[in-house]
This record gives C-alpha cells, sequence and structure tokens, in this order.
C-alpha cells in the first residue's frame, strides 16, 4: 500500500470519529449557519480543528498519492516529519491514533532507503 493511500485511511478514520465525537457542535454550527459560530475555545472549536485536522492529513495523502503514482521519490522531509508529529500527539496523548503516523514514517523510511535511484538522477550521475 502506498503512503499517500495509508495517509488517506488515516485522514477518512479521523474525519469519521469527528462526525460521531463531534455531531452535536456540527449541528449546532451548522443550525445557526456555520459563518462566525465558532469561538475561540469550547467544543466547537475542538470539532472544527479536530475536522480541518483530519482534511489536512487527506491533502497531504493525496499530494503523496500522485507523487508515488508518478514513480516519484517519498520527500526527505516526510519520515522526519511523521516521527515529529508523532511524538507531539502521543508525548501528551498516549491513548490516541497518533501511533498510526510512526507505523507510516517506519515503512516510509524503509520505502525511502530501498528506493531504486530516480532515471533522472542516475544520468546526471553518469554523465
Amino acid at each position: 500500500m502506498r503512503i499517500g493511500t495509508m495517509l488517506l485511511w488515516v485522514a477518512g478514520l479521523h474525519v469519521g470519529v469527528a462526525c460521531i465525537l463531534y455531531a452535536t457542535p456540527w449541528l449546532q454550527i451548522l443550525a445557526e449557519g456555520v459563518f462566525a459560530t465558532v469561538p475561540d475555545v469550547g467544543d466547537r472549536a475542538v470539532a472544527l480543528w479536530f475536522t480541518v485536522t483530519g482534511l489536512t492529513v487527506a491533502l497531504l495523502g493525496a499530494c503523496l498519492r500522485d507523487v508515488e503514482r508518478r514513480g516519484g521519490a517519498l520527500p526527505a522531509p516526510l519520515v522526519p516529519g511523521l516521527v515529529l508529529l508523532t511524538i507531539a500527539i502521543v508525548v501528551p496523548m498516549p491513548n490516541s491514533g497518533g501511533w498510526l503516523f510512526a507505523l507510516i514514517a517506519a515503512v516510509a523510511h524503509r520505502r525511502r532507503n530501498a528506493a531504486p535511484v530516480h532515471a533522472a538522477e542516475a544520468r546526471r550521475t553518469s554523465a
């Protein structure tokens, strides 16, 4: 499975959980017309940011999936970024889904180290 696809699954789980855990705040936001209905703190703010985080992970997953489909290498900052994200989540909240990012980081690290040399790099080094 591609790294981008893995991140899309995590994003789907995140948004799905948001729909379940934060159904009431989202229904309140929608009932009040959405615009300027979320304060800086409280259930509605948590619902918004929990959902937006899932959507952001989906965007990252879709971009990586596109790179992978085109045969491109995974970006160098991906693995350290996923490790930092894991730490930022699991240190304050060990009983969370943040550990999924560690698993994806491990798979991405393995794939980056096992990836064949890109054709353009091979031409540059042989010329």
